[in-house]
């Protein structure tokens, strides 16, 4: 048990934390950059979406420097935000969030842990409002009634520090892997669009203008398979992938369950691109790598996938890299079709969009430079899934006192 358990209090949440309700409409800032903290952004990374005020048509609060994020809409699917504001620039958060600012003698950061444990999320579940299980709510009264164990400042300053090293080197890899990918898209937009490292070589005309000799032109279609064949048995027991379990910042899926095949869904083997086709999950760049297979084995998923296959010599990190593509998608979208909020792509866009394919040799090149970027990128996913894994077996226990501080303290070192 915690050293300290003796003088931990139990009370009720308004006793740690208080309401903002400070509100704006987004209009009347005209026309600046603000940080929207919406629910969107938080399944997508949690990331606010950098956006004009102007753009934002109904109400939002105010977020200031000290919140923390509490969604009472679908606790279910539990949302918890430590906002890192920039004080340049305004942040608005939705009125789907409760906008929690520390009392005195509250720590932000242990706040934060204390409202994502298992229990408090229970007890959030347990006074839901609403019929319709797409839309329930909690009253923002009925959260600050309920019932936490807070320990002293000190304890809780140690419990923050211990659980918020794991999230820092969480997002230490998340920053890495995005500067990874961005060396790949560079390089990439630099040899397959820009070719600037063979602007010396003898030149040929094309549907895409000068390309390079001894390269050819051809659809995405041709180049790639769209949706392959990937046999999977009716009923077989195997990788299942939905769309929210597709990044949008990073290039796997870490989350997969097995579930039987009901024979209707996409299906892909390890090599496969992933790429989401509904609005918004196209313009929010939701695209994977398929590498979680075993040996032979193929998988399945969303129906809202689109699934391209390499085709030689054309490599994986190529059509990864191709798939987010800001041309590329751009394209995809202006292709969507169906009803307002619901669009899809239809793969037969794919069939009008040039890639300039080259030989054999500047592709394998190209592998070479960019597969220990993949690899790394890989490596730090790997890693946050373990970190995560470790913080959330922690989290109940040090927010309940169940464990020593110090004994936590040491399984973090060993692990970070």
């Amino acid at each position: 048990m915690g050293s300290n358990l003796q003088l931990w209090q139990q009370c009720k949440l308004k006793d740690v934390a208080y309401l903002h309700k400070d509100q704006v409409n987004p209009v009347d800032l005209g026309d600046v950059i603000v940080h929207h903290y919406s629910i969107p952004a938080f399944d997508e990374g949690q990331v606010p979406k950098q956006e004009s005020a102007e753009n934002i048509k109904s109400n939002k609060f105010l977020v200031p420097p000290d919140a923390v994020l509490l969604s009472k809409l679908n606790p279910r699917f539990p949302r918890v935000w430590l906002p890192q504001i920039d004080p340049t620039i305004k942040s608005l958060a939705s009125t789907e969030f409760l906008i929690l600012r520390p009392q005195a003698n509250t720590d932000r950061r242990f706040l934060k842990f204390l409202c994502s444990a298992p229990v408090f999320m229970a007890k959030l579940l347990e006074r839901v409002t609403g019929t319709s299980s797409s839309h329930q709510r909690v009253r923002p009264d009925d959260v600050l009634t309920i019932e936490v164990d807070i320990p002293p400042p000190s304890e809780q300053h140690a419990i923050a520090a211990i659980l918020g090293a794991l999230d820092d080197k969480i997002e230490l890899n998340c920053q890495m892997n995005q500067t990874l990918e961005a060396m790949a898209q560079a390089l990439f937009k630099s040899w397959f669009v820009d070719f600037e490292p063979f602007n010396d070589q003898d030149m040929q005309e094309s549907v895409l203008g000068p390309i390079p000799r001894e390269w050819r032109c051809a659809t995405v279609s041709e180049a790639i398979e769209i949706n392959p064949s990937r046999r999977v048995e009716q009923g077989a027991n195997t990788i299942y992938v939905d769309m929210a379990s597709l990044p949008t910042t990073s290039a796997r899926v870490l989350t997969v369950i097995r579930r039987a095949f009901t024979g209707s869904g996409s299906r892909f083997r390890n090599g496969d691109i992933l790429l989401g086709r509904i609005t918004p999950c196209l313009e929010n760049g939701k695209t994977a790598i398929v590498d979680f297979l075993e040996d032979g084995e193929n998988g399945w998923g969303s129906t809202e996938f689109i699934v391209l296959g390499p085709r030689l010599p054309l490599s994986t990190p190529f059509i990864y890299c191709l798939a987010r593509n800001p041309d590329f998608r751009a394209h995809a979208i202006q292709a969507m079709t169906g009803t307002s909020g619901r669009q899809r792509v239809d793969t037969g866009c794919f069939s009008y969009y040039w890639l300039a394919i080259p030989p054999k040799s500047v592709a394998e090149q190209f592998d070479h430079k960019v597969e220990p970027w993949f690899q790394m990128m890989k490596a730090n996913d790997d890693e946050s899934h373990v970190l995560a894994t470790i913080r959330d077996a922690l989290l109940p226990k040090l927010v309940s006192g169940k464990i020593r501080v110090k004994d936590a303290e040491k399984f973090v070192e060993n692990a970070v």
